[in-house]
């Protein structure tokens, strides 16, 4: 997920915020409302003029059926009129045929028919005898005699209307087709003609799609881009009977180009509505209908553009209506956004003044809302905060005051153990050679009982130079003044010199004394004697707490340092004096001899020695486990940096 705009978002100003959550707010019911209501008016518009166009088909539908109903029953009332029968019974009589009377009923009959063809608007009338020769027609025999048989040799729609009426001795009428003498588009009504109750001949009217033009050409109710279309399958294929409002191109015998499914829909008999694409490749609203008794399909349809221009412009007034919206919703988020962002932005700027030192500024309360509440609440804080400095400041003038007393006493006391370290280590030095003088018989001669007494003297004298010696150390770790001089030593062999001094005091207590060491050197940068003393320390810290078991002393060498370690298998010691191991005069457990008896400054004395160094010292250890101090040691000089 990218966090940009988000971060974005939350780096703009309040003002900003403000606008943009005011324009969310109101653009999403906005939106909402504009595409539901036009939907909504979509709807009730496709369906609205669906059912008018619906109703235009039916009307027109209607008024094309009675017409060609009506045009049917005409032809039908021809085949009854008694001028029809007796002409055609009289060309049936061969001896009546070139008479004058014949020529006269005739001619009489040629008048019947072109009266009826003017009359109700036929291209032609034709009378034919049973066995579908003409007699005569409202155009003349000469120029359809020839296309009748031709019709007989070629099925078409002629002849197929013909053989119906003659075998159902009912009136017929066919499908529309070309008829190659007028390359029209034209149907053929034939009713039976009886004489005495034997069929003697038909009638048959001959109209083309013309006569359709005027029901297909009312453009009433179907505004700019409305129109019906009348089509008729034509030798298997689609054909537009009549013109078509938006196309100048004749109606032709051609099959309908382009793919458009409401055509073949509609001449398959599903009637219904959609919306689809005409000729024209225009969106349109149509409604489908097929007329069976003449076998057509018809479309109403209308430009979509036209059926839904109402709802476009509802839509378009909504958006105008809700472009001022947001500009009102704008407005109403500036001011607003300005009367809460100014008291914030105030409360920054004082926050910013204040947070530079200066205490004493103040938020201006401009309201009582939770805005005041908070200037209310910032200005208290602010007070509480003068109040805090002011105490601490006075608390810190009285412990540098404390800090400095205390430096004063720590140097006095430093000063003091020195003084008094350095006063006694005279007078012990001459006590220890009176008392070894005296012991060895040097000063006349002593038993052995204060032989005795005397080496108890010695131990405690010697006892008491090492404390002394501790509490000098200690004082010069503590003043900075502890000289060590470092150079290139042997860790390993530093390690065994120390080691050397604790064999006979292993075999005493009855502990195994052992190490583990690299059999190469292990060189690092260091002062010899000092490392000797932690060495020292460290062993006999484990002495002192260790009963049974094992000491090991371990060396290891790495790139950078030499880690060194000194464990045992003692009491160890408790998870709550483990903070306070490496602080001065502190003593743990009880299990060593009066003799050995310290100060508790021996850990503390070995931290800092390390620390000169620049090394680490910690240790590790589980009561009545055992205990295991670790340090380590810089390899160069430029180690002791790091």
């Amino acid at each position: 997920m990218n966090i940009r705009p988000l971060q974005a978002l939350r780096n703009l100003g309040i003002t900003t915020k403000f606008i943009l959550w005011f324009l969310l707010i109101s653009l999403v019911p906005l939106s909402i409302s504009i595409y539901i209501s036009y939907k909504s008016a979509r709807k009730a518009l496709k369906e609205e003029v669906a059912n008018s166009l619906l109703a235009i088909a039916d009307d027109k539908a209607n008024q094309i059926e009675g017409f060609i109903l009506t045009q049917k029953q005409n032809v039908i009332a021809l085949s009854f009129m008694p001028e029809i029968i007796s002409a055609l019974a009289m060309s049936g009589d061969a001896s009546s045929k070139g008479g004058a009377d014949y020529d006269a009923v005739i001619q009489e009959c040629r008048s019947i028919l072109q009266h009826y063809q003017r009359l109700f608007g036929y291209d032609d009338i034709f009378v034919v005898n049973h066995d579908g020769d003409i007699i005569f027609s409202a155009e003349g025999v000469k120029s359809q005699k020839s296309l009748y048989e031709s019709a007989l040799v070629k099925k078409n729609a002629l002849a197929d209307v013909f053989i119906k009426a003659r075998d159902s001795q009912d009136a017929e009428v066919s499908n529309f087709e070309y008829y190659p003498l007028d390359k029209r588009a034209v149907i053929f009504i034939a009713s039976p003609i009886f004489k005495e109750n034997t069929l003697i001949g038909l009638a048959i009217g001959q109209m083309s799609n013309q006569n359709l033009y005027s029901f297909v050409q009312d453009y009433t109710s179907l505004g700019n881009t409305g129109e019906t279309i009348l089509v008729s399958k034509i030798d298997g294929q689609a054909v537009f009977i009549t013109p078509l409002r938006f196309d100048t191109e004749e109606v032709s015998q051609e099959g309908i180009k382009g793919d458009w499914p409401d055509i073949q829909k509609a001449l398959e008999g599903e009637s219904g509505s959609s919306i689809s694409r005409d000729y024209r490749g225009k969106e349109v609203l149509v409604v489908r209908r097929f007329l069976p008794t003449f076998r057509l399909g018809m479309l109403v349809k209308m430009d979509t553009a036209e059926v839904f221009a109402s709802a476009d412009k509802l839509r378009n007034k909504l958006l105008g209506i809700s472009l001022g919206l947001l500009v009102l919703v704008v407005a109403m988020a500036l001011i607003i956004a300005y009367s809460m962002s100014r008291p914030i932005k105030e409360l920054t700027k004082i926050s910013k003044i204040i947070s530079a030192g200066d205490l004493a500024p103040r938020a201006v309360i401009l309201s009582d809302d939770e805005i005041g509440e908070l200037a209310t609440s910032f200005n208290q804080m602010t007070n509480n905060l003068v109040t805090s400095m002011t105490s601490l400041e006075e608390k810190k003038i009285e412990l540098e005051k404390k800090n400095k007393e205390l430096l004063e006493l720590d140097n006095l006391k430093s000063d003091f153990l020195n003084a008094v370290s350095h006063d006694l280590r005279t007078p012990l030095t001459t006590i220890r050679d009176v008392i070894s003088q005296t012991q060895e018989g040097l000063l006349g001669e002593t038993t052995p009982e204060q032989k005795k007494f005397l080496s108890i003297c010695l131990e405690d004298v010697d006892r008491l130079r090492r404390m002394i010696d501790n509490l000098l150390d200690v004082a010069r770790l503590g003043a900075g003044k502890f000289k060590i001089s470092r150079n290139g030593a042997d860790i390993v062999q530093i390690a065994r010199s120390a080691m050397q001094l604790f064999y006979a005091q292993s075999k005493t207590k009855n502990l195994e004394l052992r190490e583990k060491m690299p059999d190469e050197k292990a060189i690092a940068y260091v002062d010899r004697d000092s490392i000797i003393r932690v060495f020292t320390n460290l062993i006999g810290n484990a002495f002192k707490f260790t009963e049974s078991g094992i000491i090991e002393v371990s060396v290891k060498d790495g790139v950078e340092f030499v880690e060194c370690s000194v464990s045992d298998s003692g009491k160890g010691i408790s998870e709550e004096d483990l903070s306070k191991v490496f602080a001065k005069f502190q003593q743990f457990g009880s299990n060593y001899s009066r003799q050995d008896k310290g100060t508790g400054l021996g850990l503390s004395i070995c931290k800092g020695i390390i620390d000169l160094h620049k090394g680490k010292i910690w240790l590790e250890s589980t009561l009545n486990k055992g205990t295991k101090f670790t340090f380590n040691l810089p390899k160069s000089p430029a180690e002791e940096s790091k």
